[in-house]
């Protein structure tokens, strides 16, 4: 694994070994910087990995310094102009473009400080959850795709083609559905929304194992490679129109799921929601068969039990699938973008137990989570803090590299190790500790750790 800088690139390439303890020990450069303090594993520095190497890749014949015990980093240097998604978006000759993921996470600050601002409109927020959304999925479409043919780097962003697909191909789609607070019911609404959501997608028998199907940029141009939605794709686009449209509508997650809350019309509590005063919405259940459009818009528990073959006395208030009465509830638009960061999947393919993935997938994912979490959005959202862990363990920063002192422990560790601690903390102090992804990740993480301290020569 890699981390630090060289003076005349972007990449992360100082060499680095785990003792037993989770701590980390610089080793020395990679053998770009040609030091002699570099172990014999560090052949090449991971930034420098270009689409060349792909038939090594393919026989599995890594470098050690490529990988940790699970992950093996990849990157594309073909120009995005190349690819069909490019391709396919609405340029004009003046447009602008974001050219560095640092130009991106600026970006990010500025529409986060607008979107604070006294007078923002709840509609104005949701169009910049579309935006972003567009540009995580447009972000994860270049890099992730199986054929080494269709990858690409991810810089320049065309930002303003982007904007503009989202104003005439999702903006205006919603307001020419004419869904109104004064004029029609909240359900009835998310109802019509999600049906409408997940027929304009590609119609498949199942999505539950479709890969970077997640982002609002899939509904509108998952043609290109063929994708439909997952849950969290349908969620997110459902949620982001209903608030396009004037109603107040919160995407709220399990570890399984994602689906649609809301406040109660008539100010009874939800027992499913922990007694909170919101109603719930299943808008995600994928299909455009009757049975399938009859389940959206129900409240949770109607959907959870409407199953005439479920033999268990299951429910909302008890299930993993639901969290247990404890669902993270995004009611603002930085941690409704923490989700969508948290959610880009880095992985191009499995291939004998190792994760091919995109490093440069990872650098842009980790850094945008880095805006959210300097600022204090991460503080409530265990699955955005572990990702964002995940992000520095396998493509390190300096920021992860730091080391600190927890009062709880007698030792100082990384901040990567910080993160996946926070991360149970804070499921046990807001979610009543029903979370378990916080302790996978941490524990994969002390894993990989001991697996290094083996591999050393």
């Amino acid at each position: 694994m890699a981390s630090g800088k060289h003076a005349d690139c972007d990449c992360d390439c100082l060499v680095r070994s785990r003792s037993s303890s989770a701590k980390f020990e610089i080793r020395g450069v990679c053998e770009r910087s040609c030091s002699p303090l570099a172990p014999p594993r560090a052949s090449r520095c991971l930034a420098h990995t270009t689409r060349s190497s792909y038939a090594t890749r393919n026989n599995m014949s890594y470098p050690k310094s490529k990988s940790n015990s699970r992950v093996v980093l990849v990157e594309s240097d073909v120009h995005p102009s190349n690819s069909a998604h490019w391709q396919s978006l609405p340029h004009q000759p003046s447009d602008r473009f974001i050219d560095a993921k640092e130009n991106l996470a600026e970006c990010l600050r500025q529409d986060l400080a607008a979107a604070s601002a006294d007078g923002v409109s709840s509609a104005d927020k949701a169009q910049l959850l579309a935006k972003w959304s567009c540009i995580s999925g447009y972000c994860e479409a270049l890099t992730t795709h199986k054929d080494e043919a269709r990858q690409f780097c991810i810089f320049p962003i065309p930002i303003d083609a982007i904007n503009r697909m989202i104003q005439d191909e999702y903006v205006k789609w919603i307001k020419e559905m004419k869904l109104s607070p004064a004029t029609t019911s909240h359900r009835e609404a998310a109802t019509a929304l999600s049906n409408a959501v997940w027929k304009r997608v590609i119609s498949k028998p199942s999505v539950r194992d479709e890969l970077h199907a997640n982002s609002l940029y899939i509904s509108l141009r998952g043609s290109v490679d063929k994708k439909s939605l997952d849950c969290f794709g349908a969620a997110l686009a459902t949620i982001a129109g209903l608030q396009v449209a004037g109603f107040t509508s919160y995407l709220t997650l399990s570890e399984d799921h994602a689906y649609e809350s809301h406040p109660t019309e008539d100010g009874e509590t939800n027992p499913s929601l922990g007694n909170l005063n919101l109603s719930t919405c299943e808008i995600a259940i994928s299909g455009n068969q009757k049975t399938q459009r009859m389940k959206r818009g129900k409240e949770i528990s109607e959907v959870f039990t409407s199953n005439v073959h479920r033999q268990s006395n299951l429910s909302p208030r008890t299930s993993w699938l639901y969290m247990a009465t404890n669902p993270v509830i995004c009611k603002s638009l930085p941690m409704m973008l923490a989700a969508t960061f948290g959610n880009i999947n880095c992985q191009i393919e499995k291939k004998q137990g190792k994760s091919i993935s995109s490093e440069e997938c990872y650098a842009v994912k980790r850094d945008l989570l880095w805006v959210l979490y300097d600022a204090s959005h991460l503080d409530s959202f265990p699955f955005a803090l572990s990702e964002l862990g995940d992000c520095e363990e396998n493509v390190t920063s300096n920021k992860g590299l730091e080391e600190l002192t927890l009062p709880e422990l007698s030792e100082e560790i990384l901040a990567i190790e910080k993160l996946f601690i926070d991360s149970i903390l804070v499921s046990r102090e807001s979610y009543n500790d029903a979370q378990v992804y916080p302790y996978c990740y941490a524990g994969h993480y002390h894993k990989d750790a001991g697996r290094e301290t083996q591999e050393e020569p």
